[in-house]
């Protein structure tokens, strides 16, 4: 058995609800993270416009993944 061989097995072994899964996973670490970097922009920081675009940049950013993990999560 090649090692294409193994990654072929494995690959066919997964389904739409492993894939879900770790979607959901990612969301629970994502809105964790989220969470405490929105936290310390707020408390910590000195100059409130460039937070406010970095918060806005991450957002953005964060939920463009998200929506390209469930896109390609429902064409699997």
């Amino acid at each position: 058995m090649t090692a294409t061989t193994s990654i072929n097995i494995f690959v066919e072994a997964i389904t739409t609800n492993h894939l879900w899964l770790v979607f959901l996973v990612t969301v629970s670490y994502a809105i964790i993270m989220s969470w405490v970097l929105i936290y310390h922009w707020r408390s910590f920081s000195t100059d409130t416009k460039t937070i406010k675009l970095a918060q806005v940049l991450y957002i953005t950013i964060l939920f463009a993944l998200l929506g390209g993990m469930v896109f390609f999560i429902s064409i699997f």
